[in-house]
């Protein structure tokens, strides 16, 4: 009924995160029931990362899978997709301002700049399948994806 995870989104995916945000969102459109505890607890295995460079990868995949999730839902045309990527705008563009911590404006920005990479990335290379799960368009050659998931700064735009 739901389906598989979608492998273009999650570890070993193109875009290496929110692969358990898209199979939940697709289940609840299914109809399934969800219930939450505070005492449920998620032990992700894959290891122990460690060094400067780790979290910026690890901020880097986070933020590219979620951009991603953002532009399946867009493709869907789900309200959502559109409403996380302002929100995610919104957030990075403000919260290092009200929480009067201007340290965090590097950070957030890097963050902001991988999430619309994958935003862009997924609208301008992937569809969505009936089964709904994204597919690369047989027009997106390793070319436009290495220059769709190059970040610059100077380039943030959405489209």
């Amino acid at each position: 009924m739901v389906g598989d995870f979608d492998e273009c989104l999650g570890a070993g995916g193109d875009f290496p995160a929110a692969g358990d945000t898209d199979y939940k969102l697709r289940m609840e459109a299914y109809g399934f029931k969800m219930r939450s505890t505070p005492r449920a607890v998620v032990d992700h295995t894959y290891g122990w990362r460690y060094g400067f460079k780790a979290v910026l990868r690890h901020q880097r995949n986070h933020a590219r899978g979620n951009g991603a999730l953002a532009a399946k839902l867009a493709l869907l045309g789900d309200r959502r997709g559109r409403e996380l990527l302002t929100v995610t705008v919104s957030e990075c563009l403000s919260r290092w301002l009200l929480g009067r911590r201007p340290g965090r404006l590097p950070a957030d920005l890097r963050v902001l700049a991988h999430f619309v990479a994958g935003y862009r990335q997924c609208i301008q290379h992937y569809g969505v399948g009936a089964d709904g799960l994204l597919f690369r368009r047989p027009s997106a050659t390793r070319e436009d994806w290495r220059q769709a998931s190059d970040v610059r700064p100077a380039r943030a735009s959405i489209r």
